[in-house]
């Protein structure tokens, strides 16, 4: 049989969803249509909340919220298309438990192939849970033949068999469960305009996955969702009711637990602005030692302020030893509809052995019974300094506030260091209120500029710490901060010349830095007011002093990082919405950067180019340390000898050019006279153009001239490096 092209298919689809609807059902007008380009929207309409996500920037697809909680979508050639429609719920109030009844009364024509699925899809808090109530499905029934039925439940006369398969989270490092109730047979014919109608109970399957022991948690979100799978298909959702009724007692599952803590009035602010201040001047029952035999010790041989701090004793055979303070989740606020809270703790550490050691700061939540669950999130990492103390502070965090739990911040060495027996003295912890905008990572430099030792005033102390900063920013770490004085997050003798003149009152104040910045530790994302200009960091550090960011006003921007497996840097401009559109002739990309790297690195400009349907993504290479077998750093181990050479604007490239589609081009060149060199410092710099390739990269008329992004990219493989762009724009 003939295959009908790939654009009359989607029209040819999509006339049979539309010509089904009935008269009146496209009252509502909420509508996107977005071709050849990543999509992600969340918009709450009528009391129900609907989300349309597609991936990898692939294929053509349409979506319109209807009538009677309704919605009509297609698709065309897409690589991974999800549309939701449901109820949303305020996180940790509604129990999976307490559902006395809940249904989704659906009526809908679909036609499907592939991989896609229709039915429910849901998330579930504390624990995260994903779920899956499998109506119908084109050729693939999931979760897969490989995975063993966990038992069956027939729900209105219709056969369910049960999974539980797991899904390990990639960007965040995490596991966590996803519950199925697959129906035994598809009633949809692939490729075949199908209506069904139907009720589905999610009480009953709520209740058969308990019996079956799975754990539930508290309701998210609820939705009836359509999902699909490099496919081409249609979906008219003509009607959908919800039907809900939540008992305050629960109905099924295992025992009721008994709370730990008795409710109270958060804890109030004290003038200092924290909420918790331990000085270990005396004892406190909230404080202890983790993961050991030993018990924490009140000490006054080394302290902070005050005259005494707590003692934690290191064991080899207990890694994962340290100091825990006990957190009532009542003593905080949680979560309400207008106003988002974050909290923020810290403290001082003396790291009483020989060597700089990492330490760890954790939030775990458990619950203190048998078979009771455990979760740790690491919200901090921090290096502490041989026989010295270090300030660990500003420690962003928030957590569920789930009342069955109990929750313990923890401060401990981390287990890729050889745990001494030496231990760590703590000194000053404190909790406060955090700001929600400064959650991602931000390194929030002292109230007070030049008070280094944060003792509340400047003067000569403050200078002996300068001087040792500045000393150890000659070595391995190049943004040292604490001896940064004027504000750039820098460590060098301007600082030092700084603090001096205004200690001796030759000068009456610290000027600070003109170009403004900001520190971030660890994984961030970060764009400017406009929410064209964007930074994204990633080495799989969260929250991390061992990965360091400074961007500032000017677009510049220094980076460091320590042994990553990946680390990845990218600086660009995102002119995706229309109105931000620039034509290749007027982005022109200047920069200047000094970059050096003990593992594989690639330097290059990004970007995706437009026209129409057609679309091309570039990658320039201006440097590379991944060289072929003859150690030719002017080669790269990619390049055939057959690859075209071109100039432009006198720097010669190699280009390669790749047809991935009929309407999508891929073009690869790298820079001649490469002069990055693995393991050693390297000066790069350059001025592109993007129009001036116009005449290299297309020979046809589908010539993509319009901009969607344009970026500097730097990854670096199983490596520590450091790069400082003191040059980077993208002007237009």
């Amino acid at each position: 049989m003939n295959k009908l092209p790939k654009r009359i298919l989607t029209f040819f689809i999509s006339a049979i969803c539309l010509f089904s609807a009935k008269p009146g059902d496209f009252s509502y007008k909420s509508s996107l249509v977005v071709n050849a380009a990543d999509f992600e929207e969340s918009v709450e309409i009528d009391g129900y909340t609907y989300d349309v996500w597609n991936q990898n920037y692939t294929g053509e697809y349409k979506y319109e919220n209807t009538a009677n909680n309704g919605f009509d979508t297609s698709w065309d050639d897409i690589y991974n298309y999800c549309v939701y429609k449901g109820k949303s719920y305020e996180r940790n109030t509604v129990s999976a438990l307490n559902v006395n009844e809940y249904k989704i009364e659906y009526d809908i024509d679909a036609i499907l192939n592939g991989s896609d699925i229709l039915g429910v899809h849901g998330w579930l808090s504390f624990p995260m849970t994903e779920l899956y109530i499998v109506e119908a499905w084109g050729t693939w029934r999931p979760p897969g033949e490989s995975e063993k039925s966990k038992g069956t439940v027939t729900v209105d006369d219709k056969k369910y068999d049960i999974y539980m398969t797991i899904k390990h989270d990639i960007p965040k490092d995490r596991y966590y469960p996803i519950y199925w109730s697959v129906a035994r047979n598809s009633p949809m014919e692939p490729g075949k305009l199908t209506n069904l109608k139907g009720t589905i109970d999610l009480a009953a399957h709520f209740k058969a996955w308990a019996d079956a022991g799975f754990e539930l948690g508290y309701l998210d979100s609820i939705q009836f969702m359509v999902e699909a799978f490099r496919s081409t298909g249609c979906a008219k959702l003509n009607s959908m009711d919800t039907i809900v009724d939540i008992s305050d007692q629960q109905v099924f599952g295992p025992p009721k637990i008994v709370y730990p803590y008795e409710a109270h009035d958060p804890l109030p602010v004290k003038d200092n602005d924290h909420i918790i201040d331990v000085d270990f001047e005396s004892a406190d029952d909230k404080t202890g030692i983790i993961n050991s035999e030993k018990s924490a010790e009140i000490s006054d041989e080394y302290f902070y302020t005050g005259k005494h701090s707590m003692f934690i004793p290191m064991q080899d055979k207990y890694h994962g030893t340290g100091f825990y303070y006990e957190l009532d989740p009542y003593d905080l606020p949680k979560h309400s509809d207008d106003s988002i809270k974050c909290y923020m703790t810290g403290a001082r550490i003396f790291n009483n052995s020989d060597k700089d050691i990492k330490v760890n700061i954790d939030i775990i939540a458990y619950q203190d019974y048998p078979l009771g669950s455990q979760k740790t999130v690491t919200i901090g990492k921090r290096m502490c300094k041989a026989k010295k103390w270090t300030s660990i502070r500003d420690i962003y965090f928030d957590f569920d506030h789930d009342p069955t739990c109990k929750y313990k911040i923890v401060f401990f060495y981390s287990y890729d260091d050889v745990i001494e027996t030496a231990g760590f003295y703590i000194d000053d912890f404190y909790i406060a209120y955090g700001n929600y905008d400064q959650i991602t990572n931000q390194f929030v430099p002292p109230d007070i500029h030049g008070d280094l030792n944060e003792d509340g005033a400047v003067d000569s102390l403050d200078i002996i710490v300068c001087r040792k900063a500045v000393i150890a920013s000659i070595g391995d770490e190049k943004i040292v901060t604490e001896g940064d004085v004027n504000g750039d997050f820098r460590s060098n003798v301007s600082d030092l010349v700084l603090i001096s003149k205004y200690v001796l009152n030759i000068s009456d104040e610290i000027p600070v830095s003109d170009n403004e910045a900001a520190l971030y530790l660890g994984d961030s994302y970060f764009s400017d007011k406009t929410g064209k200009r964007c930074l994204y960091v990633s080495g799989q550090k969260d929250n991390d002093d061992s990965q360091k960011t400074i961007v500032r006003k000017d677009g510049s921007l220094t980076a460091e990082w320590n042994n990553s497996q990946d680390y990845y840097l990218r600086s660009f401009v995102d002119y995706t919405e229309n109105h931000n559109r620039k034509k290749c002739n007027d982005v022109n990309i200047c920069y200047s950067a000094d970059i050096k790297s003990d593992g594989h690195s690639d330097l290059m400009l990004c970007g995706t180019l437009i026209k129409g349907y057609n679309s091309c993504d570039f990658s320039i290479y201006e440097g590379w340390t991944a060289i072929n077998e003859y150690d030719d750093y002017d080669q790269p181990i990619c390049i055939p000898s057959n690859a075209e050479s071109i100039t432009v604007n006198g720097t010669e490239y190699y280009m390669l050019k790749h047809k991935q589609s009929e309407t999508r081009t891929s073009i690869e060149m790298y820079r001649m006279g490469n002069p990055l060199i693995l393991g050693e410092y390297g000066h790069i710099e350059n001025e592109i153009n993007l129009g001036d390739f116009m005449e290299y990269w297309f020979e046809d008329e589908k010539v993509c001239d319009t901009v969607l992004k344009a970026g500097m990219y730097f990854e670096s493989r199983n490596s520590s490096g450091y790069a400082d762009f003191n040059k980077l724009s993208f002007s237009d």
